[in-house]
């Protein structure tokens, strides 16, 4: 389930990259077909399942949307569910059957996220997904964890079982849950699978917005000459530069919520790609 399926116009999909970055940055997951649906799946039920499934849906309304069957299908799925949020990009007014809905005012947004317009719009989607469904924090740098005697600790919303790195167990029947392990004569410690990490995922949901333009001196993804001299210092450099930000790039792309890991994948990458 996604916290959020952007709908909109191809036509405006350019004009859109800075919000998809933003709300992304927030921590949220989004839904947006130009990243979200791969090769070979199927675009017709991919779209379904997801505007059926999604937390809330953000409509983008423009010359070209207020047009489309398909936005105004989709505009349809989220206002019978009451997940609803329109907002309009050019100086319109929203299509017959939605004029009701009042439209956030993006016309004169600058891309960032401090911006009032986009603040409206992202206290609305909390209020939207509820107390309590704020994104989650990052996750642990370690991706290591343990097995003890078969027992897993599932980490349930709204106060389940956790098994924290210091060995403790909290939550409910936590005190029972460590009598339980204590009386077990030997533990097996093993190592959990290190996860791994779709580094072309991460540049699409977030590094493309400067790679793919070069915006701000950024090497263009496939330029072997603007990358040559970068992978020339080598990846510790390279990764460095990502995690701690240089020049006008923020730190970690301005997405805090991005692990160590998945900046380094996705500069792995990226020099992949210029090789």
């Amino acid at each position: 389930m996604n916290d959020i399926f952007l709908s909109y116009s191809t036509k405006d999909r350019d004009r859109l990259k800075p919000l998809f970055q933003a709300l992304a940055q927030q921590g949220w997951s989004v839904f947006w077909d130009h990243q979200s649906i791969h090769t070979g799946e199927n675009w017709h039920r991919k779209i379904e399942e997801a505007i059926n499934n999604s937390r809330c849906v953000v409509v983008v309304w423009s010359k070209h949307s207020i047009h489309s069957e398909w936005v105004l299908e989709e505009a349809s799925r989220g206002k019978a569910r009451d997940v609803l949020l329109p907002i309009r990009i050019d100086a319109i007014e929203p299509p017959f059957g939605f004029g009701m809905r009042q439209a956030g005012d993006f016309t004169g947004w600058n891309g960032k996220g401090d911006h009032p317009a986009f603040i409206e719009l992202a206290a609305q989607i909390y209020g939207l997904l509820g107390r309590g469904s704020q994104p989650l924090p990052p996750p642990p740098k370690s991706r290591q964890g343990v097995v003890l005697a078969g027992v897993t600790a599932v980490a349930v919303a709204g106060g389940g079982i956790y098994l924290q790195q210091n060995g403790y167990f909290t939550g409910e029947n936590g005190a029972a849950i460590e009598q339980s392990v204590a009386s077990v004569a030997e533990l097996k410690v093993v190592p959990a699978p290190v996860a791994t990490f779709d580094g072309e995922k991460v540049y699409k949901g977030l590094c493309f917005s400067c790679h793919d333009t070069g915006v701000a001196g950024s090497p263009k993804l496939g330029d072997k000459a603007a990358w040559s001299p970068r992978i020339a210092t080598g990846n510790d450099a390279l990764y460095a530069s990502s995690l701690n930000g240089k020049g006008a790039m923020p730190a970690k792309g301005g997405n805090s919520a991005l692990s160590d890991e998945e900046v380094k994948a996705a500069v792995d990458w990226m020099v992949s790609q210029a090789k």
